[in-house]
This record gives C-alpha cells, sequence and structure tokens, in this order.
C-alpha cells in the first residue's frame, strides 16, 4: 500500500510538472533578441586562420578507451530511449 501511494504521487508530480511546461508562456521575441545579443557579445569578428593540425582517427584503440567509449553510448541511448519512453507515456496520460 505504502509503495502504491508512493507510485500514485510520482505519476502526480510528473504531470503536474508536463502540464506546468506545457503551458508556460515564453515570449519568443524577446528570447530572440536576447541570443542575438549574447551573440554579438561573444562574437570576437576576427578571421581565424587554420593552422596545420591534423586529427587522426585511431583504428587501433586499446580495451579501456574502447570500453569508455562503449560505455559512453551504451548511457547516451539508455538515457535517449528512457526519456522517449517517458515523454510518450505522459502524452498518453495527457490525451
Amino acid at each position: 500500500m505504502k509503495r502504491f501511494i508512493q507510485d500514485a504521487l510520482l505519476v502526480l508530480l510528473l504531470v503536474y510538472v508536463g502540464t506546468y511546461v506545457q503551458h508556460k508562456d515564453i515570449p519568443q521575441d524577446g528570447l530572440s533578441e536576447r541570443v542575438d545579443r549574447f551573440e554579438n557579445d561573444i562574437a570576437q569578428h576576427k578571421i581565424i586562420e587554420k593552422d596545420n593540425a591534423n586529427l587522426n582517427n585511431y583504428e587501433n584503440e586499446n580495451r579501456a578507451s574502447k570500453l569508455a567509449k562503449d560505455g559512453s553510448k551504451c548511457v547516451v541511448t539508455c538515457i535517449e530511449k528512457g526519456v522517449i519512453f517517458i515523454s510518450t507515456l505522459y502524452d498518453a496520460m495527457i490525451q
């Protein structure tokens, strides 16, 4: 029973947050102006010449780097699939 109440509260919290984000009014003109101002602030307006640097993809990786790369890819994939699942579930609950 305690677990059921916790799950129900979690679902209600997710519905509340989703509804809040969905109905939040963001003025789009002010946002684009702020982005333009920010881009002009950080722009240095100078030409950057390319050095003779060359990035190589090494085909012979060691085990540690391959494990880290595969682990990172797995985490990104799991998070992406989880977010898609939760958003689909939320949309189904709203409709």
